[in-house]
């Protein structure tokens, strides 16, 4: 299984055991680099400084392995533990009857959007940031419900192999608001081996020194997310009829829930599983289309909101808007257009078949540099689409 497609200077595909790098036209251009244990989860960190990129890889041995993005070299690798001390609170007694809750983890998910940094998501539910340069531990990002106890009150006892906290599905960074979102799975397994089912599916926003923000929850299982930087709204999709979720992360409330499955027909309901958003700055807000893109090519349709990408199993992509109401705040949602890139004009797609067989992925990014829309297929194809804005704003005509 595909577990990951970083779109930079070319495209780095990461699946179950190893990692490639191809270049756009659909060429290699590097050798692969052969996992010694399974890759559970990866993440692509360029460092503005050093001009360098790195491929991050977590591997079931509970290890992180740093590639050079271009050499696929391992140049360092960070141990990853669960220590007592990752869950002190002040007022807090940590016990624990065994071991169980520190060893039997595993890496759920990894970012990396910052130079020096990797957040790590765990099985139990932390995330743990990690320096890239001293691979020494910087924070713990932790979800428990602790009591906080005045002066002089009596300390309380956390007994680890009670805690009922899932794993990370997830995760989300704003490198404006510098807030991280977490994204929880709805089922988790116990230290006791037994599995529960939550009855709703929890998100946690933390600040970047570690304190606990906001938590939201949402029905059913969250599929895919993102960050709306400029209007502070966090969006999820969810796998219940596809329902999206718009929450305003500074004010704690919910603005939007729609759902993307607009067929009134049951037998052609559409199952979206990953969602992308081009977002516009604040100062291109209400201004014509030919200004915004600098464009000779006349549109004059008005920017009043942020662009929305959907992708179903089959290839098919919903283009849709965030619209804002300039004077009465107000925010909905409107469906623009479909397309199967798979269907379209050969000018306007590209692919790249792996060199994997067999292999899936299922993977939306849309890139405001180079102005593409990237996915996959079932059979393990990559395809992008050109001058995306173009096709959200064509050329009108000088009648």
């Amino acid at each position: 299984m595909l577990l990951e497609l970083n779109v930079n200077n070319g495209l780095n595909f990461t699946d179950d055991l190893v990692v490639e790098n191809y270049a756009e036209d659909g060429k290699k251009i590097y050798s692969f680099y052969k996992s010694p244990s399974k890759i559970l989860c990866s993440a692509f960190n360029f460092s503005h400084s050093r001009n360098t990129g790195s491929m991050i890889i977590g591997c079931e041995d509970n290890f992180l392995y740093l590639l050079d993005a271009k050499s696929l070299i391992v140049t360092k690798k960070i141990k990853i533990t669960i220590e007592p001390e990752d869950l002190a609170y002040p007022g807090y007694e940590i016990k624990y009857n065994n071991n169980t809750y520190f060893e039997n983890f595993s890496l759920d998910y990894l970012i990396a959007p910052l130079e020096d940094s990797v957040f790590v998501g765990l099985s139990t539910g932390l995330v743990k940031e990690y320096s890239l340069s001293t691979l020494q531990k910087k924070k713990v990002f932790n979800p428990i419900p602790y009591e906080h106890k005045s002066d002089g009150e009596k300390s309380l006892t956390l007994l680890v192999e009670n805690l009922m906290i899932s794993g990370i599905e997830s995760m989300v960074y704003g490198n404006i608001s510098e807030i991280i979102f977490t994204n929880h799975k709805k089922m988790f397994t116990n230290c006791f081996n037994r599995t529960f089912t939550l009855e709703k599916t929890p998100i946690y926003s933390y600040k970047a020194s570690g304190e606990l923000h906001k938590r939201f929850t949402v029905e059913g299982d969250i599929l895919s997310s993102r960050i709306l930087e400029n209007r502070n709204f966090y969006l999820c999709l969810t796998s219940i009829k596809s329902q999206v979720y718009v929450f305003d992360f500074f004010e704690n409330s919910l603005i939007l829930k729609f759902s993307c499955d607009i067929m009134k027909d049951p037998q052609k309901s559409m199952h979206f599983t990953c969602l992308s958003a081009l977002e516009f700055e604040m100062n291109q807000r209400f201004q014509t289309a030919d200004k915004v893109f600098h464009s000779d090519q006349v549109n004059k349709e008005v920017i009043d909101g942020d662009i929305l990408f959907f992708i179903e199993d089959n290839g098919s992509i919903m283009i849709s808007k965030l619209k804002y109401e300039n004077d009465k705040g107000q925010t909905t949602w409107v469906p623009l257009k479909f397309l199967n890139a798979k269907n379209e004009e050969k000018d306007l797609k590209k692919s790249i078949q792996q060199n994997i067989a067999g292999k899936q992925m299922s993977s939306l990014t849309y890139n405001a540099y180079k102005d593409k829309l990237y996915f996959g297929d079932n059979q393990g194809n990559v395809f992008w689409l050109d001058k995306v804005t173009q096709i959200i704003y064509p050329v009108q005509s000088l009648k």
